[in-house]
Formats: structure tokens, sequence, C-alpha cells
């Protein structure tokens, strides 16, 4: 039986049930937001891109007031030809002190090569971390 209290959207009425729920949650109080275009955006362009064009974009991004870029990935030339040159890429970047300068690998071979390549941060491909 349906009664004014639901119909008004009483208690068993599920749209109030959402909103009590969404008025309920936790939001953070901070997000990070990662620019990963650099990466893997470029890492699936099936015609080479040089290394000088990567430079320019990494630059141009940190011209944008971005805080962390993903800026390449220390990974298998063989699986991932575009991503070959990830050293040459880190070292030549305009670096800003505000800026995180980012790079994902699948493995701890990748890890201490982007580590020996100046990343400052280094994320595991496939755990999120």
């Amino acid at each position: 039986m349906i009664t004014r209290a639901r119909l008004a959207g009483g208690r068993g009425h599920p749209g109030l049930r959402a909103r009590r729920l969404a008025s309920s949650l936790a939001y953070p109080e901070s997000v990070r937001i990662v620019e990963v275009g650099a990466r893997d955006g470029l890492q699936n362009e099936k015609s080479p891109v040089s290394t000088e064009q990567k430079i320019e974009l990494i630059n141009r991004l940190s011209a944008t007031g971005l805080t962390s870029i993903e800026a390449t990935a220390f990974v298998s030339p063989k699986w991932v030809p575009q991503m070959a040159d990830a050293a040459d890429v880190l070292a030549a970047i305009q670096r800003h002190p505000s800026i995180t300068y980012s790079a994902l690998t699948p493995n701890m071979k990748g890890f201490d090569a982007a580590v020996a390549a100046g990343a400052q941060v280094v994320s595991k491909e496939g755990n999120g971390q």
C-alpha cells in the first residue's frame, strides 16, 4: 500500500534514501589529478614521435598549471617502441619545482631505470601504486 509519506518522499522512498546516502558520503579533502597524455597518448601512436616532440609536449603541459605529469614509461622498447627514449625525455624536459614528473613501469628493471633517469614518482603498471 502506498501512503502519503511514501508519495511525499517519506522514509521508504528510494529517492530519499539515495539523497540521504549521498549526503552521508565523505569526500576527500583533496584530489590529485595526473596528466598522462605524454605517456598514455603517445605510446599508442602508430607513427614515430620524436624525442624532441615529446619534450616540447611535456614542456608545454608544464606551462599550463598542472601539478603532476606522467612523462613517460620505462618499458621494453620491443613491446612499446614509442617509449624507447624515456631516459632522454626525462633528462631534457624543463622541470618546474611545483610539478611532479612521474613515470610508469611494469617491473623492477623499469623502476631502477626510472629512478636513475630522475623520475620523482614511479607508478607500477597494473596495481595503481
